[in-house]
């Protein structure tokens, strides 16, 4: 073989595996298409059934006299009461925003959520775009906000040299994402401890740690998420699994998710859909419940939501994310975990995400 057959034949192998680099790059893009799509039906769908909850949850008026949830007579405010806003009635705006751009980073699994919030942004005019966490070339510069969006645990190499402001760190993903983790992080903190249901980490303290009569809840998945990686011990059974965490079972009276960011708050909660047979111990979409916007709950409710959870997300150096926290049936807040990669699909939802990410206060 001469030397200019051996230089030609080394291009065409140079250029057959960058084909198939750039094959394998269109693979990866096409999969997360497919995973985006198949989210966002399910998110319409669950949007569907929201709707019909909430005829069963709404209040019928502005203004209603009830018991919040320990029981105290509240009202709740109305659209038009006058005087200074409670920290948790403040709404962001677009007013304050000072960035270029902004640039998202997330893994498949938050895709969803983040695309809703990013197409709004640019509908309104927003340079918004997602980063890729692998194989980009792009710099971001100084003024362009960071977004990670339960984005992976390591930190893209174009990001080092950022100056600018990031949203969620990667050293506070990396502990949020991690159920024990988040336990530990909050519990370091005693004024927080009190809202963490008491949990073990060995079969034997499972047995004999956790309070006798009560279901424990098996985390096989310190990761997992909706529902994924439990398994239920029923109360006074055995506890036969190995696994790295055991949280003792809670009697829930409601479940909120409190959304969380830059210290604004949009509160949340966890309605029975209209299914048959709904999962009374895992309570996700797929057991027929679902978060929703309008219900009751008084002042001193909301009030304690707000802090607790913004103190949580703090604890956990947080600058947003979703804190799924239940009231027990005795009257005390526990926190169930904090998602730093929320999905979320309703108009109103997606809007207030735009604007609370955007603020610069």
């Amino acid at each position: 073989m001469t030397t200019e057959n051996y230089r030609e034949t080394s291009l065409q192998i140079v250029g057959v595996f960058e084909e198939r680099d750039t094959l394998k790059l269109e693979r990866d893009e096409l999969k997360e298409e497919v995973s985006l799509l198949t989210s966002r039906v399910s998110e319409l769908l669950s949007e569907l059934e929201s709707l019909r909850a909430v005829a069963h949850e709404a209040p019928s008026s502005p203004e209603v006299i009830l018991s919040d949830v320990v029981g105290n007579p509240t009202t709740l405010v109305s659209e038009d009461t006058e005087g200074e806003l409670m920290d948790w009635q403040k709404q962001p705006t677009l007013s304050n925003n000072s960035y270029s751009a902004v640039r998202f980073l997330s893994r498949t699994a938050g895709l969803s959520g983040m695309n809703n919030v990013k197409e709004y942004m640019e509908s309104v005019g927003i340079n918004a775009k997602r980063m890729r966490l692998t194989g980009s070339t792009y710099r971001p510069a100084d003024d362009v906000l960071l977004v990670n969006w339960g984005g992976g645990f390591e930190t893209p190499s174009n990001v080092l040299h950022h100056n600018g402001r990031l949203l969620n760190s990667l050293e506070a993903i990396k502990i949020a994402a991690n159920k024990l983790k988040t336990f530990d992080k909050v519990k370091e903190n005693e004024e927080l401890a009190k809202y963490l249901p008491m949990y073990v980490t060995t079969r034997f303290d499972a047995e004999t740690v956790l309070p006798e009569g009560k279901p424990v809840y098996v985390r096989t998945d310190l990761y997992g998420h909706s529902g994924e990686g439990i398994v239920i011990i029923p109360a006074d059974e055995a506890v036969d699994i190995n696994a790295p965490l055991y949280v003792e079972g809670l009697n829930v009276r409601h479940e909120y998710r409190v959304h969380c960011v830059n210290g604004f708050t949009k509160i949340q909660k966890k309605a029975r859909l209209d299914t048959p047979n709904p999962n009374m111990e895992i309570r996700n979409l797929a057991g027929g419940w679902t978060f929703i916007n309008e219900f009751t709950l008084g002042d001193t409710g909301r009030s304690e939501l707000h802090d607790i959870s913004n103190k949580i997300l703090k604890q956990l150096g947080l600058d947003f994310g979703a804190v799924d926290i239940v009231r027990t049936q005795e009257g005390e807040w526990k926190l169930l975990e904090v998602n730093t990669a929320p999905g979320i699909s309703s108009p109103s939802n997606v809007e207030w995400y735009a604007k609370a990410l955007l603020e610069t206060n």
